[in-house]
């Protein structure tokens, strides 16, 4: 373990010396691939019961909140402000008035509309009536008022939007969220990745395999057979960055899945990957000191780096040095919205 942090430690010195001493630029095709363990078989948000699932639902979707890696706290993703009430038992959320849903056949001339306020209620309901009937407990419904009784009163033979009182859509992009009592995790707990919003045209229309979202990308292909799955950009994404430019940076995303781990390090030690999530340490240590000089050069090939806020963790990511800004939180929601591939050679 000693040997890992101290690599840890060095490495982290060199990527400050990188940034001070040597200018990348983009790459023109903005392309990762990254490679996890088990083909998850199901994507919907309210089935979720493995990283792996998690991985690609908070790509394709996005919630209420999400989490502030830095500062350690939850931030507005789809919404652009939030108000509690004196006494924390009631929030107030206000939507962004640009998020559009992905395009897609199950919306009219197939061209995804705007999410509206009426979506987050239908979504939240539909996920807490799903989790009932599947027998997954009663969870945060329990804080929402007259979620004890929605619980209740779900059966898995139909469900009928708008029975839950404690969510009020208050206007089209204000809703209203009130809890038994007051709870200062809740608002935590919406940054969850089954707590994302999907538009009720796609449930109506792939019920339990809707992947429509409104998240950074969107889903181009599953291959089961090959283990893979290929994200593209959602061009009508509603962040941009700090400049003005759309995100996400990148054009593809391309999950693939191995389940040996002395392949998936060789796929990346031969630069036919450019991350490895969920590496055990028993595997990392022995990789590492057989490759040590791909992780000491002075611009390093490989990068060994713990999930954000996870310092006691045993699960470590291997990435090439090109993969910049890459997040991920102590949550289990993996950030590509921000990640860039640049250049391995210097410029001039």
């Amino acid at each position: 373990m000693k040997n890992i942090v101290s690599i840890l430690f060095y490495l982290t010195l060199l990527t400050i010396v990188s940034c001070t001493n040597k200018e990348q630029s983009l790459k023109t095709n903005q392309s990762l691939r990254i490679i996890e363990a088990n083909y998850p078989e199901i994507l919907f948000p309210a089935a979720l019961n493995q990283l792996e699932q998690a991985h690609i639902i908070t790509q394709i979707h996005n919630g209420l909140m999400a989490w502030d890696i830095e500062n350690d706290k939850p931030v507005g993703q789809l919404v652009n402000r939030w108000v509690e009430n004196n006494n924390h038992d009631k929030i107030t959320f206000h939507l962004h008035s640009n998020i559009f849903f992905h395009n897609d056949p199950c919306f009219a001339d197939e061209k995804g509309r705007q999410l509206v306020s009426s979506d987050v209620k239908f979504s939240l309901e539909y996920t807490f009536w799903h989790k009932a009937v599947n027998n997954k407990g009663i969870g945060l419904l329990k804080d929402i008022k007259g979620g004890k009784e929605y619980f209740e009163s779900c059966d898995n033979k139909t469900f009928y939007p708008g029975k839950l009182p404690g969510i009020k859509v208050i206007d089209s992009l204000t809703v209203e969220i009130s809890l038994n009592e007051p709870n200062p995790n809740f608002i935590k707990s919406l940054v969850a990745a089954d707590m994302v919003i999907l538009p009720p045209e796609g449930i109506k229309k792939y019920g339990n395999d809707c992947t429509v979202g409104c998240g950074p990308f969107i889903i181009e292909k599953m291959d089961k057979t090959n283990r893979t799955i290929e994200l593209v950009k959602n061009p009508n994404y509603f962040k941009k960055d700090s400049d003005g430019k759309q995100l996400p940076y990148l054009d593809k995303v391309l999950f693939i899945y191995e389940a040996t781990p002395a392949k998936t390090l060789r796929l990346i030690r031969d630069q036919k990957a450019d991350l490895i999530l969920s590496i055990e340490q028993d595997h990392i240590k022995p990789f590492v000191e057989d490759n040590i000089e791909l992780f000491e050069k002075k611009f390093p090939d490989l990068i060994l780096q713990q999930a954000n806020g996870l310092e006691e963790t045993s699960i470590y990511f291997i990435k090439r040095g090109v993969v910049k800004n890459l997040k991920y939180s102590s949550l289990n929601i993996l950030y590509l919205e921000n990640v860039k591939m640049e250049s391995s050679k210097t410029m001039d």
